[in-house]
């Protein structure tokens, strides 16, 4: 039964999460949303409602493609709530469970598209200033395949920003103190160590070779054999165990998954160009319909279907990336090297001709 709440229409409950529930609702236009409302027990408690307001304002501010947006936020009833654009499409762990249900591989071109629409996004947020100009210093601290909900448009979007460590606000998350899922945390992550961008980036490196590998990476039997296994941080090849991945994508993921944090990309577009970079190389006629043909063999009746009029900012990507060849000045530096090869086999040749003369005349 359909429940008033402000100028909000509540049609059901979608989830319970740790701080909220998750409802869909329609807003007074018809238009279906995503409403989060702050669980009624922690409605009392200073911190929690500050945590709350602090991702509201943050994430409110976030304006891009591959992002799930925030529309409005606020309190009603004393309750706490903010909405979110409606995705009707599917998380991306509904999209890995329906793959492995139907025994089918997860081709390796439309890993890479997923991977560099969350990168794509990770790259905005991480960067975002507020209206200072000051950063916001967001970090998502939980990218894992629930928080990555596929558009019917057949693009990734990063969802929940519930837990992000907003630097310089009212409530910061406390060192020591871990929040996220336990086998997607990067091993900093793991002993509640302060975190940077780079923390999400190990997390996408786990999706992928998750993906990849239709296997789990580091979970285990429990929670403090997960934590083991993340700080451990030991990464089997993907090329081993899956011969049509190219070595130079295992070579993205094992930078992505490196238990150092600086042995790991700087950034998101860092790693984002070096996965279109595998895209340009090793599957140049891979395109968005790609990601469009796996979904639909997977859920023939959701209806994806790409929209040519919305921006793709992971396609412009893959067209613009350089890929690296030989310039001008490199090819004449070769053909330098091999003729002075040829030069030096001639004149040892010449020598030991002559030695040889000598010796026998």
């Amino acid at each position: 039964m359909a429940l008033r709440f402000g100028k909000y229409t509540i049609e059901k409950k979608l989830a319970v999460g740790g701080m909220a529930e998750i409802y869909l609702a329609y807003a007074a236009n018809g238009e279906p949303i995503a409403l989060k409302r702050i669980h009624p027990n922690f409605a009392s408690k200073k911190k929690f409602i500050q945590m709350f307001l602090d991702e509201a304002r943050a994430v409110i501010s976030l304006r891009h493609p591959n992002i799930v947006q925030m529309l409005d936020f606020g309190k009603i009833q004393d309750s706490y709530f903010f909405t979110m654009e409606w995705i009707n499409g599917k998380a991306l762990s509904d999209v890995i469970r329906q793959q492995m249900e139907m025994n089918v591989p997860f081709p390796v071109d439309v890993a890479l598209w997923l991977m560099m629409d969350v990168c794509e996004g990770l790259a905005y947020a991480h960067v975002k200033r507020d209206h200072y100009d000051q950063p916001l210093g967001i970090v998502h601290r939980d990218i894992s395949p629930p928080n990555i909900l596929v558009t019917r448009n057949c693009q990734a979007k990063v969802a929940d920003f519930g837990i992000a460590e907003i630097r310089n606000k009212g409530v910061q998350t406390q060192p020591g103190v871990i929040r996220g899922k336990f086998s997607y945390m990067s091993p900093e992550q793991s002993f509640g160590e302060v975190l940077d961008h780079r923390s999400d980036l190990f997390s996408v490196g786990v999706m992928l070779h998750e993906i990849l590998l239709s296997k789990r990476l580091f979970l285990r039997e429990n929670e403090q054999a997960t934590l083991d296994a993340v700080r451990a941080c030991k990464v089997p090849p993907l090329h081993k165990k899956r011969k049509d991945v190219p070595s130079m994508l295992n070579d993205v993921v094992m930078r992505a998954l490196a238990h150092d944090p600086d042995d790991r990309y700087r950034d998101g577009p860092s790693m984002a160009d070096d996965l279109a970079r595998v895209l340009r190389i090793h599957y140049p006629n891979s395109r968005r319909t790609e990601v469009e043909a796996f979904l639909q063999s997977l859920f023939p009746v959701v209806g994806f279907s790409i929209n040519a009029a919305l921006p793709d900012i992971s396609k412009k990507r893959m067209k613009s990336v350089v890929v690296k060849k030989a310039t001008a000045s490199s090819k004449g530096l070769q053909s330098f090297l091999q003729w002075s090869g040829y030069v030096f086999f001639v004149i040892v040749l010449v020598i030991l001709l002559d030695f040889l003369y000598k010796a026998f005349v």
